[in-house]
């Protein structure tokens, strides 16, 4: 015989002992009957959908999960959170530490809510995840699905510079060469590369062989430091001093662009 059954049937022997009349032995079997109905299945808890944010620059971000039950919520009912790491670790929380703490469900309410406070900074770093546990149901539940997964999107950038401004003469004939070095910050250990390109200031296409050079801007793994040439004509015509702008873009991913440009002067000699 099932449990259910058994369970209704010692019920209602138990109340039986008590009851002469057959209607009321009658009412003690629909008693037991509703009593096992309602107490004796426990209803679920579950963890809700996973939750992706970006973790911000600073201060904390707030991961908000939502927890369900199942069945009458006629009363209030509680669990409890618990934060375990995947690739994210404790200093990526509030506090620097995992984060644990109850989930309440208010009377009326299949859902419960839980936040959690992931510390902001601005380390490029890969995403990163953590899973939050539901366990310890109140009586009368039992745990679903126990786990819900929060993803850490990395916001942040290392960044890419010009360096200085160049000054250098013509020359007679031929190019000169003007060497203008860009910088990036962080970790060097991959190749990285970016754009650049140059426009006429006071100076003009024609000082460049006739097109306004661009090209690309190659990082060498190891290194926080790329060199690119623009190649200047010479000749010997009297003018002013003239001027071009050497603009960086295009920067690899993980990358953004900081100081942009730097200035090229060629002096008149």
């Amino acid at each position: 015989m099932k449990e259910p059954v058994m369970k209704i049937i010692s019920l209602y022997n138990i109340l039986s002992n008590f009851l002469v009349s057959r209607y009321l032995r009658s009412l003690a079997f629909l008693c037991a009957f509703l009593f096992v109905g309602f107490v004796g299945h426990a209803q679920d808890m579950t963890m809700d959908a996973d939750v992706s944010m970006s973790e911000g620059n600073a201060g904390t971000t707030a991961f908000v999960f939502t927890a369900n039950r199942t069945g009458p919520t006629t009363l209030p009912a509680s669990a409890t959170y618990t934060v375990t790491v995947g690739s994210a670790d404790v200093a990526d929380f509030d506090g620097g530490t995992l984060p644990t703490g109850p989930v309440f469900f208010a009377i009326g309410s299949p859902t419960a809510t839980i936040t959690i406070n992931v510390s902001g900074d601005t380390t490029v770093e890969p995403n990163e995840t953590f899973t939050v546990t539901l366990s310890a149901a109140s009586a009368g539940y039992t745990i679903g699905t126990a786990t819900a997964t929060g993803t850490i999107n990395n916001d942040d950038s290392e960044v890419m510079n010009m360096g200085g401004d160049v000054a250098l003469a013509e020359g007679n004939s031929g190019t000169t060469a003007f060497v203008f070095t860009a910088s990036r910050t962080g970790a060097t250990t991959s190749a990285a590369s970016a754009t650049f390109t140059v426009t006429a200031g006071s100076a003009n296409a024609a000082d460049f062989g006739g097109a306004l050079p661009s090209g690309p801007v190659n990082f060498a793994a190891g290194s926080a430091t790329a060199n690119f040439t623009v190649n200047v004509s010479g000749d010997t015509t009297v003018e002013p001093n003239e001027t071009f702008t050497v603009t960086l873009s295009a920067a690899s991913a993980g990358y953004t662009i900081g100081t942009a440009t730097a200035t090229g002067t060629i002096n008149n000699d």
